[in-house]
């Protein structure tokens, strides 16, 4: 499965971020952080859940990245499943 995410870095936690992240290497964690909370959810879809309900898949993702991703200074813009 592709996924794409379009997600922006909270400004107002720019102070905490740059402590957190020194380097600017955030992105490659919040890869990992996106990877992780996007794996729970094909367990509760059936293989032929992914053609017939594509669209409440891929809110249920969001959601999930995006609840990671609020507690680590970001909020998902988009989230599009690309290829099954």
């Amino acid at each position: 499965m592709d996924i794409a995410i379009l997600y922006r870095i909270r400004e107002e936690y720019a102070a905490e971020i740059y402590g957190k992240w020194p380097t600017k290497l955030y992105h490659k964690d919040y890869i990992l952080m996106a990877k992780n909370a996007i794996q729970i959810v094909p367990e509760n879809y059936l293989n032929n859940d992914f053609f017939t309900k594509k669209e409440e898949i891929t809110s249920v993702m969001a959601d999930s990245v995006n609840k990671v991703f609020k507690e680590n200074f970001a909020e998902v813009i988009a989230l599009i499943i690309t290829d099954i």
